[in-house]
């Protein structure tokens, strides 16, 4: 694995920081964002240091794998918080707050006319996520 040892996600994927694991696999890592959008709202961060799409793209497949387990964080989110809608979202550039390609999982109910309370992200690991 590349590692970047000043990156931010690069020690969450290595477990050198802590982090509330939602989901891991031998390419990507997959933790709840600490400064959430929404409750459950997630990162899925590959454990290759990897800037940017450009970079992701050269990276035989796993862009679609990332696509493939945000649908699988999806289900995961519609069966425990219930939700009725995800968005999907990458930045890029000076939109990124960490220069490592990741992917976010943000949970919406449009139903709803105001959002519930946001919790903290232990309470919502604890209440949602946690074995």
């Amino acid at each position: 694995m590349d590692y970047h040892k000043d990156c931010i996600f690069c020690k969450i994927a290595n477990k050198e920081v802590d982090s509330y694991k939602i989901y891991e696999d031998d390419k990507v890592f997959v933790f709840l964002d600490s400064s959430p959008d929404f409750n459950g709202h997630m990162l899925i961060v590959p454990k290759k240091h990897i800037v940017d799409t450009s970079d992701v793209l050269k990276e035989d497949g796993l862009l679609l794998h990332m696509i493939d387990v945000a649908q699988k964080m999806r289900e995961l989110i519609k069966d425990t918080i219930g939700t009725d809608g995800i968005t999907y979202l990458w930045n890029m550039d000076n939109a990124q707050n960490v220069k490592h390609f990741h992917m976010h999982v943000i949970p919406r109910d449009k139903t709803l006319e105001q959002q519930p309370e946001k919790l903290p992200v232990d309470v919502v690991y604890s209440r949602y996520f946690k074995k």
